[in-house]
């Protein structure tokens, strides 16, 4: 038996609401409150706060 991909209607954040919620989250806390030096620094970054968190 194989599982299906979900995916939301278009325009309907809210049937992936978790999803949606942690990507604003991640953003807030990780993206926009950080100066990157570089792609590589910001690799590191990010890979940390998703460890971490």
């Amino acid at each position: 038996m194989r599982a299906s991909i979900g995916m939301s209607r278009a325009g309907k954040p809210s049937d992936n609401a978790i999803c949606e919620r942690f990507m604003r989250t991640f953003k807030d806390e990780e993206m926009l409150s950080r100066d990157y030096v570089d792609v590589a620094d910001a690799v590191r970054s990010m890979r940390r706060y998703l460890e971490v968190t």
